[in-house]
């Protein structure tokens, strides 16, 4: 398995993502987007266990200026998907910080629903 989208399923929790690091090792993109039960943590988490995952949708998640940081200090990435960034959580400044090092890697950028990054 390559692709695995799980996206809006909203019942899946860290064990999901625990197994997921175990047995999907060969995962280069992971859509879990609109699963409210996870934490950008959790995600960060299981990222590190999945050393071929080059692209990420991960949109509706409660990320910080914080976990963009670590999520993109992780690995180069050619494609991200991080819509619904919430003001206060997510600054411009924080965004443009997270994202500097993938200038040379990053293809494909999705920021749906961000009207305060400017």
């Amino acid at each position: 398995l390559s692709r695995l989208s799980v996206k809006n399923c909203r019942r899946l929790t860290a064990a999901s993502l625990e197994c997921l690091g175990e047995h999907a090792l060969e995962l280069t993109a992971l859509d879990v987007g609109g699963a409210y039960n996870l934490q950008p943590p959790q995600v960060i988490e299981l990222v590190a266990a999945l050393p071929q995952l080059v692209e990420l949708h991960a949109s509706g998640l409660l990320w910080t200026d914080a976990t963009l940081q670590d999520l993109s200090s992780l690995r180069s990435w050619k494609a991200l998907s991080l819509g619904f960034l919430i003001p206060n959580h997510v600054t411009s400044n924080g965004f443009k910080q997270a994202l500097i090092n993938q200038t040379n890697t990053l293809q494909s950028l999705a920021i749906p629903f961000c009207e305060h990054l400017v």
